[in-house]
């Protein structure tokens, strides 16, 4: 470096025009010493630029820087630079935690101890001598869930209930999750322990049930229900049974099962009864049927298989439950037991020919066996036979055809008598029938004839009796008309009389004063004129009748009463004076002729 600076000074010298300096000879040594604090100077330099770079942090928004030197922390938080001493602190870049609504952290801090939660939503950032767990989801709750946190250094239990977010507390722990309450109705209870007394309880009150902080929900209990026709049996934890029983009310009934208390469940077996049991928690006390396959010898050495069906019924299940465990075995094995001894003692034709009567007694069998288990044998019915050998098998089957075709034959035979059995009671029937047909209308006829012959007795009674009212009422009206017909006659006599006297007076005057002085002939003449007058008057009478009708009329010369009068022989002078009546007789005469005529009338 001397020698570049005197390098440059000579040049420089003699650049500007400065005078040069001597030159003076540098020792060994300097030059050490020289090229060391060169040495030194630069390394400081390159140390300071070290230190310049080593001392500043670039931070983001989320990041954090942490100052460590000896005992003491320091935090800066982002964005921005952060200056320090690098030869006194070490730096450490940490990212600030995000937290959404349902997270949270626990901090603990390493001076105090003391643990803290910071729940989301937010950006933290952890202090120098804070120590931050994982990030924990927090507990959502819907309406009908619930959960429970324990404190751990107070041990106290806290429930809470949804809808909320929960986020513990720092010494809280969860021990029991998030879990749905127990909807409680007529079908669903909770069985409730209480760890404080350590008692169960049943709860049925309706509505979500959410335990309390001592309190645990062991389950739901459904409701049991018991048909009308089944009996379900509890057992509590001192072995008493309580029998429910559905055919008390013929509705049934329906229970909750109580605390400590147990429901019984027996075990059957199977229909097929090949040594597998079902589980039975309600007993049918219905009758009930049972398929069995049976092998039995007879007397004369011959095993038969028998199929059938065994109908059995549970009458008393207290008794049942006290003697036996699986009543439908009990019954299975000793029908078989039964049966098989009642056809050992038969030979094979005995058991074809009565096989019913050896089956009926044999249900018959020990009836108390049955009684005492509590259950009733209604009967065994066989269904099937054949023989377990197969030769035996082909022998019975002739046998059985054989009887079956005797059995057909009878069966015809009996089929055809019943049907003319049947044919003549129909007849016999009909006949009766018939018969009391006849009977029937005879009866009816006689009291229709008595009917009808009394309505016209009192028709004629009522016509009789009406004949009585008229002719009394005539007979009163004739009574008070006689007077007034009296009265009229006379009257009307009186005023015809006037008239004929006054007729006749006028008549004899006009004829004295004229031709005729006879008095006799006067009157004979009058009476004739007054008949014709009467006869004209009554055929007017007729005619009109006749011509307001459709009859006809038959009139003899008798009916007209025409008189025709001749001329006497006598003296002339008679002669004269009875010309003139004469001529006006005729003339009367045809004028009445000529009056007749029209009417058809001679």
């Amino acid at each position: 470096r001397t020698r570049r600076r005197l390098t440059m000074s000579s040049s420089t010298n003699v650049a500007i025009g400065v005078p040069a300096r001597p030159r003076h000879n540098i020792t060994l040594p300097k030059k050490i010493a020289c090229v060391v604090l060169a040495l030194g100077t630069f390394v400081g330099i390159i140390i300071g630029v070290v230190a310049l770079a080593k001392g500043q942090v670039w931070l983001r928004d989320n990041e954090q820087v942490l100052l460590t030197g000896g005992i003491k922390k320091y935090t800066a938080n982002g964005p921005g630079v952060v200056w320090f001493n690098p030869f006194e602190y070490g730096s450490k870049i940490r990212t600030a935690y995000v937290l959404s609504e349902l997270e949270y952290v626990r901090v603990t801090s390493s001076i105090t101890g003391l643990i803290t939660t910071v729940s989301g939503p937010s950006l933290y950032f952890p202090g120098a001598w804070d120590e931050v767990s994982d990030k924990h989801e927090a507990y959502q709750l819907l309406f009908h869930q619930y959960l429970k946190l324990v404190d751990g250094p107070t041990g106290k239990v806290r429930v809470l209930s949804g809808e909320q977010r929960v986020f513990p507390k720092p010494m809280e722990t969860l021990i029991t999750p998030v879990t749905d309450a127990v909807h409680v109705d007529d079908d669903t209870a909770a069985l409730v322990l209480s760890k404080s007394t350590g008692q169960q309880h049943l709860v049925t009150e309706r509505g979500l049930f959410f335990p309390g902080a001592y309190e645990e929900v062991l389950e739901a209990r459904q409701l049991i229900r018991v048909e009308p026709h089944e009996v379900a049996i509890t057992r509590d934890v001192q072995g008493s049974y309580t029998f429910y029983n559905g055919s008390a009310g013929s509705k049934g009934t329906a229970f909750f099962l109580q605390p400590h208390t147990e429901l019984v469940t027996m075990q059957w077996s199977s229909d097929t009864m090949d040594g597998k049991t079902r589980e039975v928690s309600k007993i049918d006390i219905r009758s009930q049927y049972a398929f069995f396959t049976y092998t039995v010898r007879t007397s004369d050495n011959v095993e038969l298989v028998l199929e059938g069906t065994i109908f059995w019924e549970i009458f008393d299940v207290p008794r049942m439950i006290e003697r036996t465990g699986d009543p439908k075995g009990d019954v299975w094995y000793h029908a078989r037991s039964a049966l098989i001894q009642a056809v050992s003692g038969a030979t094979l034709e005995q058991f074809m020919s009565g096989f019913n009567d050896l089956v009926r007694s044999a249900a018959a069998t020990d009836a108390a066996f049955y009684e005492a288990r509590g259950v009733k044998l209604h009967g065994l019915e066989v269904t099937s036979y054949f023989c377990k050998d197969a030769k035996q098998s082909e022998v019975l089957q002739e046998i059985i055809q054989e009887t079956t075709n005797r059995i057909n034959a009878l069966q015809k035979q009996r089929s055809e008598n019943e049907v003319e059995s049947e044919k003549l009671a129909a007849d016999l029937t009909l006949e009766l029938a018939r018969q009391d047909l006849v009977k029937a209308k005879t009866d009816n006829d006689r009291v229709h004839a008595i009917a009808v012959q009394k309505s016209l007795d009192e028709v004629e009674l009522e016509k009789l009796n009406a004949e009585i009212v008229r002719e009394t009422a005539r007979t009163a009206l004739l009574a008070r008309k006689t007077p007034n017909d009296v009265v009229v006659a006379e009257t009307l006599g009186t005023v015809e009389g006037v008239r004929r006297a006054l007729s006749l007076s006028r008549f004899f005057d006009e004829l004295v004063n004229e031709t005729i002085l006879d008095s006799n002939e006067r009157l004979t003449m009058y009476k004739f004129l007054s008949e014709q007058e009467a006869a004209t008057l009554q055929l007017e009478s007729s005619t009109r009748n006749l011509g307001s009708g459709s009859a006809s009329l038959f009139l003899t010369p008798a009916d007209m009463n025409v008189r025709f009068h001749a001329a006497m022989p006598s003296s002339s002078s008679a002669t004269s004076t009875s010309a003139a009546p004469t001529s006006t007789a005729m003339m009367k005469e045809k004028e009445m002729s000529a009056s007749l005529s029209p009417l058809g009338i001679t």
